[in-house]
């Protein structure tokens, strides 16, 4: 991640986004920054669909989505 990113404050959820917004604005300072940030910002969002997918599994989607395949196994379903 590009220095100017890093020196961002940061919250619960990662970087000040105007701060990080602003910067990149600026332009990239360095060969590689803006690549550097795709790079980093593609690996923050897989994080968080991962913690998504793993909080939703834990409230009990995980047993409605076995209940969805068995039901589909059983032709309970139609066509849309």
């Amino acid at each position: 991640m590009p220095d100017r990113v890093k020196r961002c404050p940061a919250t619960i959820h990662g970087p000040n986004l105007p701060c990080v917004g602003s910067g990149l604005r600026a332009g990239p300072r360095e060969a590689g920054d803006l690549e550097a940030f795709a790079h980093w910002f593609e690996e923050y969002l897989a994080d968080a669909w991962g913690r998504r997918i793993e909080a939703d599994l834990a409230a009990g989607l995980d047993a409605a989505g076995r209940q969805v395949d068995a039901e589909f196994d059983a032709g309970r379903c139609t066509p849309l």
